[in-house]
This record gives C-alpha cells, structure tokens and sequence, in this order.
C-alpha cells in the first residue's frame, strides 16, 4: 500500500536514514521554530545574532531558513550550529541607515541535517 507524503516524512525514506551514492548518509531532518531578535545592525554591515534551538547538536547542519518577516532589509546570510541548543545567524543590512527587528522579537524556521558520525 503506498504511503502519503505524510506517513513518508514521520516514518523516513528508508529505515535507519538516507544516502545517496557515496555521500554522507543522513539520519534525521528537523524543522526548528525559535524566536530570534536582531537589534541595531550598522549601516553597511553585518552583526551575529544567537538562536536557542534546544534539541540541535555540535555538528548538525543548517540547511535551510525562513527569518521572520519583520525582518525588513535585514537579509540573513548565512545561518549555523555553533554549539548544542544554539544556532548563530550572520545579517546584513545593505542600507544607508542602522536596523533592528521592528517588532523586537519573531519566530524564524530552521531546517536542521544531522549526519551519521
């Protein structure tokens, strides 16, 4: 019996993870939701701002990002697992003028890998 889109996700592609050809076999994809805030980033600049994602691991992979709305012209850049539970996302800000969330606090998504080791 085929299964849905659904069932596939919950239950995986394959038991025990996913490989293709010879690269990296990897055991698990999760969708992170966590509130970030980004305050007074200088014109023409970038800033780092720290995310707490309890449940990512030294080493997991951030292979994709939804930043929050509010976000403006803060355009993220690059986002990473620096440590256990924490993300660190880089922005830029390409206008004239300093920045900061308007909103103070938003939810952005993460789309977290981790790898067989």
């Amino acid at each position: 019996m085929p299964m849905n889109i659904q069932q596939r996700l919950q239950g995986g592609l394959a038991v025990g993870g996913l490989q293709v050809g010879d690269g990296t076999g990897i055991k698990a994809l999760t969708i992170f939701y966590a509130p970030i805030t980004v305050t007074n980033v200088a014109a023409n600049a970038t800033a780092t701002s720290t995310v707490n994602a309890e449940g990512v691991k030294a080493g997991d992979i951030v292979i994709g990002f939804q930043p929050p709305t509010v976000a403006g012209h803060l355009k993220p850049i690059t986002a990473r697992v620096s440590a256990d539970d924490t993300i660190e996302v880089t922005w830029v800000n390409p206008t004239a003028g300093q920045l900061s969330f308007n909103s103070g606090v938003a939810t952005a998504a993460f789309v977290v890998a981790r790898t067989f080791t």
